[in-house]
């Protein structure tokens, strides 16, 4: 495997909009991001939302060189009464998957905020192995605006597999 060179999780920066939007399209069907948000009129609009995210200091990034190659949208979020961090969006560049960006952001993240719980659809795979993989586990199950919610805990330490 090539060594590759990558920065530091950082946030996200007003100015990379159109990038950061073209990264979250280029993983629309794995995040299960709504099929008519990528259409070239609604465009413009997914480029302010990510812009106002990275205002409110709830975008973060990973880049290689000028490329943005993985992002995470945290914000706060209170489902079935528990207040928690809620990741709304995870993507990485399909030719940078596998390389641990994805858990890097989690893990950066959680440092940054001390997040200790994380709210994650049931129904991404992915996903669920990625926040294994930083050592959460799922605590419980509700249903919110419709949709089943598995909720993510940090597992102890020695669940952890780094």
């Amino acid at each position: 495997m090539a060594n590759i060179s990558l920065t530091a999780p950082k946030l996200g920066r007003k100015r990379d909009a159109p990038k950061l939007a073209e990264l979250l399209c280029a993983c629309a069907k794995e995040i299960d991001l709504n099929d008519d948000t990528c259409k070239p009129e609604n465009r413009q609009k997914l480029e302010k939302i990510l812009g106002q995210e990275c205002s409110q200091r709830q975008l973060w990034t990973i880049n290689q060189k000028d490329n943005i190659v993985g992002l995470l949208i945290l914000n706060n979020f209170t489902v079935c009464g528990v207040k928690l961090h809620e990741i709304r969006y995870i993507a990485v560049d399909p030719d940078f998957r596998c390389k641990g960006i994805g858990p890097t952001l989690i893990r950066y993240t959680q440092a940054k905020r001390g997040v200790r719980g994380i709210q994650a659809e049931a129904s991404n795979d992915h996903s669920k192995h990625v926040l294994m993989k930083c050592g959460f586990e799922p605590t419980g199950e509700c249903s919110a605006r419709g949709h089943p919610k598995l909720f993510w805990q940090r597992a102890s330490r020695r669940h952890i597999n780094q």
